[in-house]
Parts: C-alpha cells; sequence; structure tokens
C-alpha cells in the first residue's frame, strides 16, 4: 500500500508539475489522491479504535470498527481495479456519514464517538467540492442536531449534557466553516491560474498553448465519430505600418477591437485564439468548409464596416482570411500550414479577403 501511495504522490506532483497538462486530468489525480489519503487514514483510525473497543470487550462496538476498516481498505482496491474515482468517493463518504450518525447514538468507546463526526466536512468538502461538499455537510449538521436535541433521549445511548451538545455543534460548524472557506478559496485561486495559464492577457483569447488542448480533442473526436471541423486563420492587415505610423498602444487597442468582433461573431462553442502577434485561429467545431466560409465572411465583413478613432482620424482595420477543413490524416501542424497558406494567397490577391484550401 505505502508504494501505491507514493506512486500517486509521484504522479499528482508530476501532473502539477507539467505546464501542459490538462487542468481536468490535474483535478481528477488530485481526487484520486484524495480518496486514497482519506481511505487509508480511515482504515487506521477505525483498526485501532476496533483493536480497542475489542480489548474493552466491547465486541458489538470492535465489529463496526473493524467492518469499517475492511470497507475502507476495501475501497482503495476497488478504486485502483476500476478507476472510478465517482463511486469510491461517493463510497467513502457515505460508509464515513454513517459511521458518524451510528457515533453519536451508541457513543462508540466511552461516549467519544462523537468526536468522529468532526472527521465530516474537510473529507465532504474536500472529496466533492465547495457547493456540493459543503450541501452535504449542511443536511449533516441539521441531521446531528435533530439526533441530540429532537430526538427521544432513551433511543440515544449516551447521556450527552446540552452545554456538550452546544458546544459540538458549534466547534463542528466552525469546522465546517473553515474547511468550506478553504475549498472555495482554493477553487477561486485554480480557476484564477487555470485562466492566466489558458489566456492571452492582452485580449483575452485562448493562448496557442490551449487552442492545442482543443485541437487534439476536436482530432481524436473526428477521428473517431468523423464529425467535421474547420480552420478559420486571419491576419491583421498591414498591422507592421499601424504599430509603425500610430504606436504600439493604438496597436494593442486594435487587437482588442479585433477580437471583440470575433467573440461577438461566433458561437459559444467555437474556439479563438490569439496564435501570435496578429494572427488568430479559429476552431469550428461540427462545420464544413462552407460554412467556415460563412463565418469568415461575416468576420471580415464586420470588421472591415468598423471604425476606429486615433485622434482626429477615422480608421478601417481589414484582414486577410484563410479557411479549411481539417484533415484528419495529417497531423496539426500540417492543417494549420496549409490554412496558413490560404491565407496567404489572400494576402497575395490584395487583402482584405478570403481564400479557402484547395482541394488536394
Amino acid at each position: 500500500m505505502k508504494k501505491n501511495f507514493q506512486k500517486d504522490i509521484d504522479i499528482f506532483i508530476a501532473r502539477y508539475s507539467e505546464k501542459q497538462g490538462d487542468p481536468n486530468d490535474f483535478n481528477a489525480t488530485r481526487n484520486i489522491l484524495l480518496t486514497n489519503l482519506f481511505s487509508a487514514f480511515s482504515s487506521i483510525l477505525f483498526l485501532s479504535l476496533g483493536l480497542s473497543a475489542f480489548v474493552r470487550n466491547e465486541y458489538i462496538v470492535s465489529t463496526v470498527f473493524f467492518s469499517i476498516t475492511f470497507l475502507s481498505l476495501l475501497n482503495i482496491v476497488l478504486l485502483k481495479i476500476f478507476k472510478n474515482n465517482g463511486f469510491s468517493s461517493g463510497f467513502l463518504i457515505i460508509l464515513l456519514n454513517l459511521s458518524a450518525v451510528y457515533a453519536i447514538i451508541f457513543g462508540g468507546i466511552d461516549n467519544t464517538g462523537i468526536l468522529m463526526a468532526f472527521m465530516l466536512p474537510p473529507v465532504l468538502i474536500f472529496l466533492r467540492g465547495s457547493k456540493t461538499g459543503g450541501i452535504v455537510v449542511l443536511i449533516m449538521t441539521f441531521l446531528a442536531i435533530g439526533i441530540l436535541f429532537f430526538i427521544d433521549p432513551k433511543l440515544v445511548l449516551p447521556d450527552y449534557s446540552v452545554p456538550m451538545k452546544i458546544v459540538f455543534i458549534v466547534c463542528f460548524v466552525a469546522v465546517a466553516v473553515f474547511s468550506f472557506l478553504h475549498e472555495f478559496t482554493r477553487e477561486l485561486t485554480v480557476k484564477k491560474l487555470e485562466d492566466v495559464a489558458s489566456h492571452d492577457p492582452l485580449t483575452g483569447l485562448l493562448n496557442r498553448r490551449e487552442l492545442e488542448r482543443f485541437l487534439n480533442s476536436e482530432m481524436l473526436r473526428s477521428k473517431r465519430y468523423g464529425n467535421p471541423f474547420s480552420l478559420i486563420i486571419c491576419d491583421v492587415d498591414n498591422f507592421k505600418m499601424i504599430n509603425d505610423v500610430y504606436g504600439h498602444q493604438f496597436g494593442d487597442t486594435v487587437l482588442k477591437m479585433i477580437s471583440n468582433i470575433f467573440r461577438s461573431g461566433t458561437r459559444v462553442q467555437e474556439y479563438i485564439c490569439r496564435w501570435g502577434g496578429e494572427e488568430f485561429l479559429i476552431v469550428l467545431p461540427e462545420t464544413k468548409v462552407d460554412g467556415a466560409m460563412v463565418v469568415a465572411e461575416r468576420l471580415r465583413s464586420t470588421l472591415e464596416g468598423e471604425k476606429i478613432v486615433f485622434g482626429k482620424e477615422e480608421l478601417v482595420i481589414t484582414a486577410s482570411f484563410g479557411v479549411g477543413e481539417f484533415n484528419v490524416d495529417k497531423s496539426i501542424g500540417e492543417n494549420i500550414d496549409i490554412v496558413d497558406k490560404a491565407m496567404y494567397n489572400a494576402k497575395n490577391d490584395g487583402k482584405n479577403c478570403i481564400r479557402k484550401v484547395k482541394n488536394g
């Protein structure tokens, strides 16, 4: 178990350090690590409690704790075999919730079972996230209040005093709030870091690295299901002259304006990227080349009709477009090069126009 646990940690650190890792893959790895960690900790805890109860001749309590130990270890094995973290984490959560309810009602060893409930907030929230985990913790809080204050005291074996009940609920809520705030701020931080790592800081569009990830996904999907998708490459006309004459700050304003036009002129499921400098690349899933030509023309005409003011001047910005349907028999780089050549054909044909990749 120690060797497998160390292997999970090594994989987690490797994927954390890998700059081109998939954020979803990273989160899945983290969740698997946490499920294994909490399962291992639970098995050790309940094994020790079971042995302690057995020595005290509390055979029913020890049987319950040994059963929980076995199920916790079984959970690790099942996760290793089936790699279904959703099931394993859910199984662990149900197991710990039932254990906490049992411990509160029957007291555990010397009526200390109630303290086991403090495990729940971090486990639930860290495994299920701030939203879902927080809801489950809230339900367990009301359940604990119901058991301690509203159920017939004869059904609850330990004789908990009222002050103890109140202190327990207050401390349980405090642990839950701190766990929730920790996970919530972690999720916000991760989201911000993912945005910084995947988006161009000037335009807010996807950066090259992130688009390459989406391209890989679309290529695999296209190979599997035969769904077409197309590429549009756009290059701003005379952009060097714009920077030289009007300055780089104005050039940045132009790029932001074009980015906004492209965002408003495409669907949510289409990926827009600042490919480099004044060049943009758009991926259109489920779109054949003729449909991509329509999109490119809409973007070109919208851009041409938009005026940008510099001092007393009103400038018209144009761009040249290359359009092509992705060929799954070629690599991503080859497809981009082909569409890029079509874009340069548009440049050579007078700019502010669209050229389609020629068949063959």
